[in-house]
């Protein structure tokens, strides 16, 4: 059953694939490798949140397997928990180093900062137009009053 759910994965039947894998993981709930191809489908599948539920399965029995960690900073990534997402390829990159995983690091490191530039940004852009309004408020209540003191004195 196994060797069914690899050979549709490879063969881009990712249903398939996920639906062999869920019965070998109900003969062997504890076979990881079950557990981290299922979640190779749902990957491909762009079910980031089943994969990610998968990857931790795996993580439970086998903690030492830098491609459970990869796959869930992949999947972290794509839900775009930044954070989340350094931790986990970090912990990839302890347990079994590669210039694949760092370069993944570096790329979260980079669109961490991005954001952090971009939330400094929209906060300074919103008290700019919240200054702004209050600016213009300010203005019209004195035109107000000018136009009044002015209607005032012409009367008299």
């Amino acid at each position: 059953v196994n060797l069914v759910g690899r050979a549709a994965l490879g063969s881009g039947e990712f249903q398939k694939a996920v639906q062999s894998f869920d019965k070998v993981l109900q003969m062997k709930p504890s076979y990881c490798y079950a557990m981290i191809n299922r979640s190779k489908a749902y990957i491909a599948l762009e079910k980031w949140s089943d994969a990610e539920k998968s990857l931790k399965q795996a993580d439970q029995c086998d903690p030492n397997n830098s491609l459970v960690w990869d796959s869930l900073g992949f999947v972290y990534r794509k839900q775009e928990k930044l954070d989340e997402s350094l931790t986990a390829y970090q912990k990839a990159y302890a347990i079994k180093p590669s210039s694949s995983i760092e370069k993944s690091i570096d790329e979260i490191k980079h669109n961490i900062e991005v954001a952090q530039f971009n939330a400094e940004a929209s906060k300074k852009e919103e008290e700019s137009r919240l200054q702004a309004e209050a600016e213009k408020k300010r203005l019209e209540e004195e035109m107000k009053k000018r136009e009044e003191w002015k209607k005032k004195h012409e009367d008299q």
